[in-house]
């Protein structure tokens, strides 16, 4: 997704602008797939609508939160706000390969004893 704002964020005209959008469209699809597998798998089967509902709830209340301060912080420029949003995105990735855990590691995420199924 970061690569595909970056992307829209360089392009020169409008078709390739398109293109870049659309690749970034195909990261957040694969994104929200991962994120509604995850939810799936780890939520205890009596309890897995209620984890899908409020994770979607609180994804479109922080959308909506973060609208706000986003438009206020914007440059008027739509390549650099774009160009901001790649970044932005891009960060989280190396934020996350630095916490991650890593094969070996005795640390192990928590997870709730009947939530685990397999």
């Amino acid at each position: 997704m970061g690569s595909g704002a970056a992307a829209a964020a360089l392009a020169p005209g409008p078709l390739s602008c398109a293109a870049a959008f659309a690749a970034a469209g195909v990261g957040d699809g694969l994104l929200l797939t991962a994120i509604l597998r995850l939810r799936a798998d780890h939520a205890p089967p009596n309890r897995r609508t209620q984890v899908l509902t409020t994770g979607a709830g609180l994804k479109i209340s922080a959308a909506a939160l973060g609208a706000a301060p986003a438009g206020r912080a914007g440059s008027g420029s739509a390549a650099w706000d774009l160009a901001a949003i790649a970044a932005l995105q891009l960060v989280a990735v190396v934020v996350y390969a630095g916490i991650r855990r890593r094969p070996g590691s005795r640390k192990e995420p928590a997870v709730l004893n009947e939530a685990v199924s397999r």
